[in-house]
């Protein structure tokens, strides 16, 4: 037996089980009070909503007494019909505009369902003619967006991911902007669960509207009601809104001309200052070569330090450039130097440090034809990174670009020719 059929022999058996004993509750027995808790407890198991369970016990007790009926076996037929009242006869419709990028938000606790439903779903619009991507923007479960790529794979249509713990927001806005240049006219994005006890952290988010309160849960509420109600008891724990430690996130992505599938900046670490800075281009080929300028005191105040062919392939690898981080640091040169790389940082890493600018040099990214002295600009609040060079002089760079090549062998040498782009998480295919 295949691994689906076991999955589907399992539901089958589970959705059996449950079904069996709801009906065996009422087989052979009087209607009492005992009858509807037991009910009410083996709907509440079958993950049938709390407040669900309560009205159609509350329903079923309305029907003893307007039909007379004295065995639990009549309630039978009573409970099916209840249950088809709630859920209904409609058949929901997705209003799906043509000729734009229509974008599904798939939210819900943990465990619902979002991304098989994803699956489902983006199989029956495909079906549909529709073109479809998917936007992995669960980066909090561990192998969620593996799972999502599964389902991808299977429907048949592309997922656009970032690593995990990445910011969902960096995940849709590239999705967005893959939608939109592969000509998709459906965006569906998976989202990561939240659990009814962060209700006291939803609540601060609330405040300044970055909820969707009026979105109906699996409690028979909308997610304003659930949290309505809530307290925050530690301000050390959950910060209110109010007094936040920082107006934005810690990490911030970059898009232009010199990354066009974004660049990772880590804000928090960055001086005032620095937010936005335009500079002159020092231009290494590889981090040896920049410390070795840096430590020579050849990087002066307003340059912006460009360090490439260190990327997933270049690298190989996507080496970590700390230490020329750390030297600018140390020479005093943290409120007036920036450093662009094609490369990463670790969490250590402190200035306007700018790394896996996508795609690299060696997989013939705009960071390669980057010329020494050609000027810069980096604007993190507006979350733009450019080369400020003539259009036409860029396009011609890039046409007669050709990106230098490592001598390698073995284990390197085919990593360097499968690995990803770091903008999809420098992944071995």
């Amino acid at each position: 037996m295949g691994l689906f059929s076991k999955l589907t022999d399992s539901l089958s058996k589970t959705r059996k089980g449950f079904v069996e004993k709801i009906f065996d509750a009422f087989t052979g027995k009087e209607i009492d009070d005992d009858l509807y808790d037991e009910l009410e407890e083996l709907l509440i198991q079958g993950d049938v909503g709390v407040n669900t369970a309560v009205e159609l016990v509350e329903r079923l007790r309305e029907r003893e007494k307007q039909d007379k009926l004295k065995y639990a076996e009549q309630l039978k037929d009573a409970l099916v019909d209840e249950i088809s009242k709630i859920m209904g006869d409609e058949t929901a419709v997705l209003n799906l505009v043509p000729g734009q990028l229509n974008i599904i938000l798939m939210v819900g606790v943990n465990g619902v369902g979002k991304t098989t439903s994803i699956g489902k779903l983006a199989y029956l619009l495909k079906q549909q003619g529709h073109k479809v991507i998917l936007g992995a923007g669960d980066t909090f479960r561990a192998a969620a967006a593996e799972q999502l790529k599964v389902w991808g794979d299977r429907v048949g249509v592309d997922v656009i991911s970032h690593q995990e713990g990445a910011d969902p927001a960096a995940v849709v806005f590239d999705a967005i902007a893959a939608a939109k240049s592969r000509k998709c006219d459906v965006l569906i994005v998976d989202t990561a669960g939240r659990l009814q006890n962060k209700a006291n952290l939803m609540n601060e988010l609330s405040k300044k509207g970055l909820l969707h309160t009026n979105c109906i849960t699996v409690t028979g509420k909308t997610v304003g009601e659930n949290i309505k109600n809530c307290v925050n008891l530690n301000h050390d724990v959950i910060r209110p809104i109010e007094n936040p430690y920082s107006q934005t996130g810690g990490i911030a992505v970059l898009r232009g001309n010199l990354a066009p599938e974004g660049s990772v900046v880590k804000r928090s670490a960055v001086l005032p200052e620095m937010l936005v800075h335009e500079g002159p281009a020092r231009v290494f080929e590889s981090e040896e070569d920049a410390q070795a300028a840096i430590n020579a005191g050849k990087i002066v105040p307003g340059d912006v330090v460009v360090i490439r062919y260190e990327g997933p392939k270049g690298g190989p690898g996507m080496r970590e450039m700390l230490n020329p981080t750390s030297a600018i640091m140390g020479m005093g040169l943290g409120n007036s130097v920036a450093l662009i790389t094609d490369g990463r940082f670790s969490g250590a890493t402190r200035g306007a440090c700018v790394g896996h600018v996508s795609p690299e040099a060696a997989s013939g990214g705009p960071i390669g034809v980057v010329e020494e002295g050609d000027i810069i600009s980096i604007n993190i609040p507006e979350n733009r990174i450019e080369l400020k060079v003539d259009e036409a002089v860029l396009n011609e760079r890039m046409k007669n670009f050709v990106p230098k090549k490592k001598e390698l062998s073995g284990y390197l040498k085919r990593y360097a020719a499968l690995v990803s782009s770091g903008a999809s998480g420098a992944i071995l295919n």
